[in-house]
């Protein structure tokens, strides 16, 4: 059963920095979740970039018709989250980072045609809602009198995971294009999965 708060919001504040210090499996269930948001973010921050130049040269209206594909993401929420008992967060997080670092590979590979974007943006949608799922449920059931305070904690973390992807696929497009993009997007991918590997706190 949660618990509302009942101290001074000084005193809320505090809590959530003490949770943050003495909970290393929730910064990292956290961290590992941000990064692969960022990994996310990097395709939509670019994506208009990339289709509005060759080969494609597409208009506002099919740069806009892309996000549509983003619904198998919105379609396997609910499946993915009957599985988080079953398979566990790790082996969830295993099976989203790779789906996304193969999403961005068919984007690479197949850079200059729709099909490669198309069937990248579903693949990616399906890997992140593994990720962000597994790893939000495991947060909010690990301090259960403490649900708000540890999402504030996840969500934080994960808009700042988001915001750098924005930023370094923003950097990394005007030195080298979309395979900059693909760059970031793999790399923090690949450090999510990293952590998932080597933290010994994380389940």
């Amino acid at each position: 059963m949660t618990i509302n708060y009942k101290g001074t919001y000084k005193e809320l504040m505090q809590s959530l920095l003490g949770i943050f210090r003495q909970r290393p499996d929730i910064r990292l269930s956290s961290l590992r979740a941000g990064l692969c948001f960022g990994s996310f973010l990097c395709l939509w921050a670019c994506l208009a970039f990339k289709l509005s130049g060759a080969p494609f040269y597409a208009g506002n209206n099919i740069i806009g018709l892309m996000g549509l594909c983003g619904v198998a993401g919105a379609l396997t929420a609910s499946i993915v989250g009957r599985y988080v008992r079953i398979l566990g967060v790790k082996r969830l997080n295993y099976i989203g980072c790779s789906v996304i670092i193969v999403s961005w590979a068919i984007m690479f590979f197949f850079q200059n045609t729709y099909t490669g974007f198309i069937v990248g943006i579903m693949l990616m949608d399906v890997g992140m809602q593994c990720v962000q799922l597994s790893n939000q449920t495991y947060v909010l059931t690990s301090v259960p009198n403490a649900s708000n305070r540890v999402n504030t904690i996840f969500m934080t973390t994960y808009f700042i995971g988001g915001a750098l992807g924005t930023f370094l696929a923003g950097f990394f497009w005007h030195y080298l294009q979309w395979t900059g993009v693909v760059i970031v997007g793999i790399s923090l991918t690949m450090v999510s999965l990293l952590i998932t590997r080597f933290a010994k706190v994380l389940q």
